[in-house]
Order: C-alpha cells, then structure tokens, then sequence
C-alpha cells in the first residue's frame, strides 16, 4: 500500500447476503482522495436521480482516505456517504477512531452497503474472511450491550 490505497472495495449486498471485492481504479482514489469525494463520485455513478434515502437501491458507503494509521494530524478520519432521509440528497459526515484504521488492515479502501435484509443482519470482516450474520439478538439491546455481545462473539 505504498499510496496509501488498496485500491480496492467491499460490496455487501444485504439483500442477496453476498459480497464481493472489486478494484478500485487508481484514477478515482487519485482525483476523489478517498472519503467524501469518492463516496460521492460512487453514488453518481450508481445511482440514478431521486433515489430515496430507504430504498434498497440507496447505497451507504464507508470511504477512506490514504492516511489511516500514519501518524498524521486527523489522518484517522472516514466518511460516511448515502442519501439524506431529512433531505433526500446527497449527505456524508465524518467519523474518526479506529474504524477506517481497522477497514484498511482488512485490505480495503471502501465499503459499501447496499440492498434490504430481511431481518437484522451485520457484517464481519476477519482477515480474508467477509461474513453476514444473524444480528436478532442483538434487536433490543442498548449500545453497550451490543459492544460487549460482539466483542464476546468476536474472540
């Protein structure tokens, strides 16, 4: 990762219970930077006008940029990209922490969600392993529990 890219994505598809690994062209992580600016040049391209925020069509995309680790001021930062359901259009926000540090050790610049479980579902990344599994009984819990279940489970 000499770029600081991977060049490639994650594609989970909630719908089917699939995913696959695509590349990611070089050109894009170059002129989008990753986060934000990638994230939207990915809807743009996949999505057509006036998709709403819960369709199963909708994407929610997990983008990094190249300084997840390094010690760079504010480096460990990703951008969370999808259609607004307040506004309709186009939001992203940013997350730091060790997140997008943990997507990049996985071996991907990108993640992206896209499609409709039809129960609570979640996803596990370990290695080269990619898994969806049944989140029902996680339905009902506060955050703290939550952690604690998946960090049990996780061992």
């Amino acid at each position: 990762m000499p770029d600081g890219y991977w060049h490639k994505l994650l594609r989970v598809d909630l719908a089917r219970g699939t995913h696959t690994a695509e590349p990611r062209a070089e050109t894009d992580l170059r002129r989008f930077i990753g986060g934000t600016g990638l994230g939207a040049e990915i809807l743009r391209r996949e999505l057509p006008p006036k998709v709403g925020a819960f369709e199963p069509r909708n994407r929610l995309i997990f983008a990094t940029g190249p300084f997840q680790g390094p010690a760079v001021p504010a480096g460990a930062k990703f951008s969370i990209v999808g259609i607004s359901p307040l506004s309709g259009t186009f939001a992203d926000t940013a997350a730091g922490a060790s997140w997008g540090i943990s997507l990049k050790e996985a071996g991907y610049d990108v993640l992206i969600v896209e499609g409709s479980a039809e129960h609570p579902v979640y996803s596990q990344i370990v290695d080269d392993t990619v898994t969806i599994l049944d989140a029902r009984n996680l339905a009902g819990r506060d955050t703290a529990e939550t952690v604690e279940v998946l960090i049990a489970y996780s061992r």
